[in-house]
């Protein structure tokens, strides 16, 4: 039932010695490419922040998704520069693109 993709990652790092890093770029690629074909879209949501929103939670600071209402409903240039600070500040807590 599952995608051959996780087949090939299970084999891949099976095969990987114990002293030997992996391809993360391979893998990465590997990853991108069944997201790509399976259609699915970037929604930032993660498992981990629907468990919190479930238990009530409160998560700091505005959602990607909240800052795209922010830009369509903003006026003047004051509103501008604020979601501007703030697509900045959200850019700022996500992870580096390094590979």
């Amino acid at each position: 039932g599952f995608p051959a993709e996780f087949a090939m990652y299970i084999n891949y790092t099976k095969g990987l010695r114990f002293d030997e890093s992996p391809d993360y770029m391979y893998l990465r690629q590997l990853f991108r490419i069944l997201f790509r074909t399976l259609n699915h879209q970037y929604d930032y949501t993660f498992d981990w922040t629907m468990l919190k929103q479930k238990s009530g939670i409160a998560l700091p600071g505005p959602t990607p998704q909240g800052l795209n209402t922010l830009a369509l409903a903003g006026q003047g240039q004051g509103q501008q520069e604020q979601n501007a600070s703030a697509n900045q500040a959200v850019r700022a807590r996500e992870p580096l693109d390094l590979i």
